[in-house]
């Protein structure tokens, strides 16, 4: 702000934190700045146009997750996509999933396993065989109780299928046809693994023995826990690649030292916790194990031997969808994590608006919906979203059965399943790839790295491609951290579909703080090989920023000034003085006079130039532009 001070310079002079200047003629008000640099990210092929700037995207790689806040390191990111994400240059509709028939039970189901080409699930305590038509037919074995696992091994030539019961015992199977219920007098094992042509279990009081009739077993080993601490019991690989038996607990992993038959604890120790190592598992190179919704990459012999990758990394799932992670399952392409959203605590966290751009108010829900996501080690895509609240996620199984390499999981009492493929993993590159009816991609919010300032949105082009008037793409917008998102339209076309923002306002664009989009892609044929596909889209923007005024002044040194110059510095002196001045790096005192008054304000040097006199002539003008921040 100026302030008005007594008369101390002259009307052709200013002062220049403390420095007397002589001027050409007064001080004129100027507009500095208007727009700030181009902002652009991402591939983009820029215009011309001097004040508009471009966000690009055409690849969505790095999987969902971010919420907010683009910038280099995110522009491959999503903040959530039921759409598939994994091929650059396509968003196409995801896989489709089918439910299998009612089965009558009522029964929660815990376990889905194949044995002899068909696949089975106890629903409760009554183990089920699916028809591969529609139909589970009725109930061909009751199990001791509730499943806690199931494993299918090989001994002495036979193979079965053996379900673990926990306290209850263990039941088995070679034909699905006739059972054997052992009683908890023999093992009641909890969990169950595969290993060096054995079958391994392991109870709820951390007892280690292995059979190789099912009938008897022996003695191994005890975890150095309480009760009920482990969490699972699986097959990975030592410091020298050998396969070893690891068990998950609530504290951490440990690992079996055959030699010397006793348990020893890595180096990967966790703060006690329900959920820590459910269902871990082995995939590709490293050992997999979830802590809620985290989920822990443990790669033996590396320096950095733990990774956090779990889909909670980063700003993490919705809310309906946060809970803890029931299922691990490895496949050709994905890492499967089946995710129980119903396991949440309700409350609202934090209560935010818009202007903290972006923030939701509810962090965790009771009432949530399970989910199915793969991870590729470049990020998260999801599978599957669950639409009915309180249907609990439960477990998967990947299967050959039937001539079908599929994924099964269940929520509650009801079974899925969807198509996988072993070699290639484009679509476009596989001719019965059945895609779902719909699916969905929400951008992150941005902001162009500015919270408060308002942009303008002055057009969205979208180029998409294998569109119909039944395959379409719908657009829509939401502004300001907002859940609520305006249509901009349906695309039913090919190529690049502009959209022009309206405003009631002149001129045209749409006023934001930040901005997401989203884009709904359905299949309306009744073929379920078709799917529209969104290439790219690319929003054009401005910055609008308030306008910054400053002042321009020539320093008028060509003037003889007689012997001993201006205030007794010569020209040459008075511009040393002037570019040290600059040179600071300071913000500057600046006083003129106007109207008889002297005013003072704090100012930047903008910019600064000038011409020099030649021959043995000294003397210049500097013409400087003087900002106030």
């Amino acid at each position: 702000m100026p302030s008005s001070v007594g008369s101390v310079i002259a009307k052709n002079e200013i002062l220049l934190n403390g420095e007397r200047f002589p001027i050409k003629s007064p001080p004129r008000r100027v507009l500095t700045s208007l727009f700030a640099p181009k902002i652009s990210i991402g591939q983009t092929d820029q215009t011309a146009a001097q004040h508009i700037s471009t966000l690009a995207f055409n690849d969505f790689r790095g999987g969902i997750g971010i919420e907010r806040g683009i910038d280099s390191s995110t522009v491959d990111r999503a903040w959530f996509a039921t759409a598939q994400l994994r091929f650059k240059e396509h968003v196409v509709l995801p896989a489709l999933v089918r439910e299998t028939a009612a089965s009558g039970e009522s029964g929660q189901v815990d376990t889905i396993e194949d044995l002899n080409n068909e696949i089975y699930a106890a629903f409760g305590t009554k183990v089920m065989k699916w028809s591969n038509t529609d139909s589970w037919g009725s109930s061909l074995h009751t199990l001791p109780g509730s499943a806690t696992d199931i494993i299918k091994v090989r001994l002495s030539g036979t193979t079965y299928l053996v379900w673990a019961c926990n306290a209850e015992g263990y039941s088995f199977t070679s034909d699905g046809s006739s059972y054997t219920n052992k009683a908890d007098t023999v093992f009641t094992p909890k969990f169950l693994a595969v290993w060096n042509d054995l079958l391994w279990g392991i109870s709820e009081d951390g007892y280690l023995k292995y059979s190789s009739n099912l009938t008897s077993w022996t003695n191994d080993a005890q975890l150095p826990l309480p009760n009920d601490s482990v969490t699972s019991l699986f097959v990975g690989r030592d410091a020298s690649a050998n396969p070893v038996l690891y068990a998950n607990t609530k504290v951490g992993l440990f690992v079996h030292d055959n030699a010397n038959t006793k348990w020893l604890e890595t180096e990967i120790g966790l703060p006690f916790n329900n959920q820590g190592g459910v269902s871990s598992t082995k995939w590709r190179d490293s050992v997999y194990f979830p802590v809620g919704l985290s989920v822990y990459k443990y790669k033996v012999g590396e320096t950095s031997t733990l990774q956090v990758v779990g889909p909670d990394r980063d700003h993490g799932l919705p809310a309906e969808f946060r809970g803890t992670i029931k299922k691990l399952v490895g496949t050709h392409n994905d890492l499967i994590a089946l995710i129980d959203g119903t396991t949440g605590t309700e409350g609202d966290i934090f209560q935010t608006g818009s202007s903290q751009h972006g923030h939701r108010s509810q962090i965790i829900e009771s009432s949530g919906k399970s989910l199915l996501c793969g991870y590729n080690e470049l990020g998260w895509e999801v599978k599957w979203a669950g639409t009915t609240a309180l249907q609990a996620a439960t477990t998967a199984h990947v299967s050959s059965a039937y001539g079908e390499y599929r994924l099964w999981f269940a929520t509650t009492n009801s079974v899925f399943y969807f198509a996988l493929n072993e070699d290639v993993i484009n679509p476009d590159q596989i001719s019965d790839f059945e895609y779902a009816t719909s699916g969905e991609l929400q951008t992150p919010d941005f902001d162009a790295n500015d919270i408060t300032s308002s942009k303008l949105a002055l057009k969205l082009k979208v180029q998409t491609s294998n569109c119909t008037s039944t395959e379409t793409v719908g657009v829509s917008y939401a502004l300001d951290g907002s859940d609520t998102y305006t249509s901009l339209g349906s695309i039913t076309t090919n190529g690049v579909t502009e959209y022009d923002f309206p405003s009631t306002a002149a001129p045209a664009g749409l006023e934001f703080k930040s901005i997401r989009f989203k884009f709904t892609l359905a299949r309306g044929s009744t073929s379920t090989k078709v799917s529209p596909d969104v290439n790219r889209f690319e929003l054009q923007f401005r910055r609008k920023l308030a306008a910054k005024y400053g002042w321009q002044v020539t320093i008028d040194l060509t003037r003889p000034r007689g012997k001993k110059g201006y205030k007794g510095k010569t020209p040459a002196q008075l511009d040393d003085a002037l570019r040290a001045i600059v040179d600071s790096n300071e913000l500057l005192s600046y006083t003129f006079r106007h109207n008889d008054t002297d005013y003072t304000h704090y100012v930047d040097v903008a910019q600064l130039s000038g011409f020099e006199m030649t021959g043995l002539d000294d003397r210049f003008e500097r013409t400087l532009t003087l900002l106030e921040p």
